[in-house]
């Protein structure tokens, strides 16, 4: 099904959930191909799925008026299980 970009600002490229075929690999060509804000998550429902991603920033997010402006000016990092990437 076709999606209206127009709508869209962002993908969650990486969502690391052990137990789910979350796509990765097309979610993330997706959103670079679209030059696309990139996020992660991996959908922490039980006791061992804590922290195995998030975003880094240089300072310290009070809300989610500071998170959309750090996502919207990229100014921040991936890590995936300790590795950061760089995007």
């Amino acid at each position: 099904e076709s999606v209206n970009r127009e709508n869209i600002d962002g993908v969650e490229a990486f969502n690391v959930h052990p137990h789910h075929n979350s796509r990765v690999g097309t979610a993330a060509k997706y959103a670079f191909e679209n030059d696309m804000i990139v996020t992660c998550g991996n959908d922490f429902h039980h006791y061992g799925h804590e922290c195995l991603c998030g975003i880094l920033t240089k300072k310290p997010l009070k809300d989610s008026y500071d998170v959309a402006k750090v996502l919207k000016k990229r100014k921040y990092k991936i890590t995936i299980g300790g590795y950061i990437l760089n995007i």
